[in-house]
């Protein structure tokens, strides 16, 4: 039904420490779950978060899973703040993603350490390279997540010019 109207579905693993008893924790597992049901309308939810604190080696992750996730989500490890704390480098996370020609739309899911517009400047240096890199598109060409063009093609362009 949903491959129909030509939607995607997402599917998203989540750390057990977050959410204990959770269906379904780990990437492998939740990619061999979407290979079996072998619908290309149904991709994986690679959250850096939830595959950090269950999976790690992240940046591997992202080049072996390359294809296969649709939509990406960052927060900071292990607090889930802004994606300038904690563990992680978000700067090569980026990198990689972009190397393995991901377009797709990347949210931020955090839990901000104060008031939200106080700790939206880690995205700046990051907005304003995607904004030299990509196209401007104006908000109302800006379409829906996701930007499904064919119904015999569904794409992911133009999201990026989108999130700047």
């Amino acid at each position: 039904m949903a491959a129909n109207a030509n939607l995607f579905i997402s599917i998203e693993p989540l750390n057990s420490r977050d959410v204990p008893g959770y269906f379904i924790a780990h990437q492998d597992p939740t990619l061999a779950l979407i290979e079996g049901l072998d619908r290309r309308n149904v991709l994986l939810q690679f959250d850096v978060y939830h595959t950090q604190i269950m999976d790690g080696d992240i940046i591997r992750r992202i080049e072996r899973l390359k294809g296969a996730y649709g939509h990406v989500q960052i927060a900071g490890v292990p607090d889930r703040h802004e994606p300038d704390t904690g563990e992680l480098n978000y700067a090569e996370i980026f990198a990689a993603f972009e190397r393995t020609g991901f377009d797709g739309p990347m949210g931020c899911e955090y839990n901000p350490r104060g008031r939200t517009e106080d700790g939206l400047g880690w995205a700046a240096p990051y907005l304003r390279a995607v904004s030299r890199s990509r196209p401007s598109a104006s908000s109302s060409s800006c379409p829906a997540w996701p930007n499904a063009t064919s119904s015999a093609s569904p794409t992911w362009s133009s999201v990026w010019a989108c999130r700047t």
